[in-house]
């Protein structure tokens, strides 16, 4: 939305205030269809498909622990798409420990991967550049976290938080044919659920990561 404000004499305020009002509903991060073809990884994207996301293939960083990192994952035998997204996410989760990072920009993945550290930014940077060099068309994505209290106690095991709570986040989407993009938080190690986005995914977080880190300034 866009506005024009016209002053008839000088100020030195200015002050917005915003409200906004979110409807919020369950959402089950793996109820999706994938094609027959793309069940099984690796697969081949049709070519039409890679036409229309071409940005996204495009590998950035090439460092050698990064090469290190992705020559690492198996890739001779065919996987389940799911399970291989799975235990990529959380592979990259268990390795890379979140810390809030309020410096500009997004960390390489050399500096991320030497530090064993990262906000949920470089994780997801990461793990954005990881899926396209093994062939996967990614995207980075921002918004918020959003986690509510639970009505009912868990009978078994943690409750979860024991308040409401938002806050910016960051994480990585993957297309994969059938499904379309698909949330994955590698500060989590989980698939993305209940996610208020704050802008569309971005082939590159530059912008994205301007925003976010205005807002974390703030």
């Amino acid at each position: 939305m866009l506005a024009r404000v016209v002053f008839p004499e000088k100020t030195t305020k200015l002050h917005f205030e915003v409200e906004v009002i979110a409807d919020m509903i369950v959402i089950n991060p793996f109820d999706f269809f994938v094609e027959k073809y793309a069940d099984d990884f690796p697969f081949t994207y049709t070519s039409q498909l890679r036409k229309e996301l071409q940005p996204y293939f495009e590998v950035s960083e090439n460092g050698p622990m990064l090469q290190r990192w992705v020559q690492a994952i198996d890739l001779t035998q065919k996987k389940s798409i799911i399970n291989f997204l799975v235990d990529l996410n959380q592979q990259i989760a268990r390795n890379t420990r979140y810390t809030v990072r309020l410096e500009a920009g997004v960390q390489t993945c050399e500096q991320t991967l030497q530090a064993k550290s990262g906000s949920c930014r470089d994780s997801g940077w990461l793990l954005v550049q990881v899926l396209r060099h093994v062939g996967l068309a990614a995207r980075f994505a921002s918004g918020y976290l959003v986690q509510l209290k639970s009505d009912v106690k868990a009978l078994d095991g943690p409750s979860g938080t024991q308040k409401d709570f938002t806050d910016l986040h960051a994480w990585a989407e993957v297309f994969i044919p059938g499904a379309g993009w698909i949330g994955l938080d590698p500060t989590s190690g989980l698939f993305a659920g209940e996610v208020k986005k704050l802008s569309k995914g971005k082939a590159n977080p530059a912008l994205v990561g301007e925003i976010l880190e205005k807002k974390l300034k703030a």
